[in-house]
């Protein structure tokens, strides 16, 4: 009855859902505690970010703990990259299925924070092969150039699917790399031409709600 209920209260919305929700997170049933990390990831608050956090890395249930990092992935907060990095990890028995909900939440997140794990985690090759493959995938996603080396070794491995992903992984990084490199040069262009006063430059590029990650987004600022 309470997990039916902890997926009833997502219709309140997200942040009137939480509060409700939290508390079943220390529930004594272990599935209302895994339906209930799976409801926050589900409403996107970071209010959840903590709990879901302390559930990941203390939870005795291998099911719940998976639950929430697969939440922690929906909920894309930054905050919970050390968590993640942390169950990513572990030596002491660690569980295919939260080494891999993990891996999966760091490349939904995009920090390079998590690069090294991850890299770490692509490389060992005594972890199973699904684990691995979610590593060298979202280390694509997450576009670092320290992972290069990495991405290249697995791109030659003898496991296909692994291989192929991790081929696909450095494509989208150098995809990325590209953008970075477009991104300076335009935003380069127009600084050194409003310099010169330029009359045909049609305003401060902030105006223009597209222009924003040029400005303020990590091409700049890396």
């Amino acid at each position: 009855v309470r997990a039916t209920a902890a997926k009833a209260v997502e219709s309140l919305g997200s942040e009137a859902s939480v509060g409700y929700l939290l508390p079943l997170l220390n529930d004594k049933d272990e599935f209302v505690r895994r339906e209930t990390a799976y409801a926050l990831g589900h409403t996107r608050s970071r209010t959840a970010t903590s709990a879901l956090s302390e559930r990941l890395l203390t939870d005795k249930e291998d099911g719940v703990k998976a639950a929430a990092a697969v939440a922690l992935g929906e909920i894309a907060d930054e905050a919970a990259v050390v968590p993640l990095v942390q169950a990513l990890s572990l030596t002491k028995k660690p569980n295919p299925f939260v080494l891999r909900a993990a891996a999966v939440a760091l490349g939904k997140i995009k920090s390079r924070a998590g690069t090294a794990a991850l890299i770490a985690t692509l490389r060992n090759d005594k972890l199973p092969s699904d684990v691995r493959r979610e590593a060298a995938r979202s280390l694509g996603l997450i576009g670092d150039p320290a992972a290069a080396p990495a991405l290249q070794a697995a791109s030659i491995n003898p496991d296909p699917y692994l291989a192929e992903i991790a081929q696909h992984g450095r494509s989208v990084r150098e995809d990325l790399k590209g953008q970075e490199n477009a991104a300076r040069r335009a935003y380069g262009i127009y600084e050194a031409l409003k310099t010169l006063h330029d009359a045909q430059l049609p305003g401060p590029l902030d105006r223009y709600p597209d222009a924003g990650w040029v400005l303020h987004g990590d091409f700049v600022k890396g």
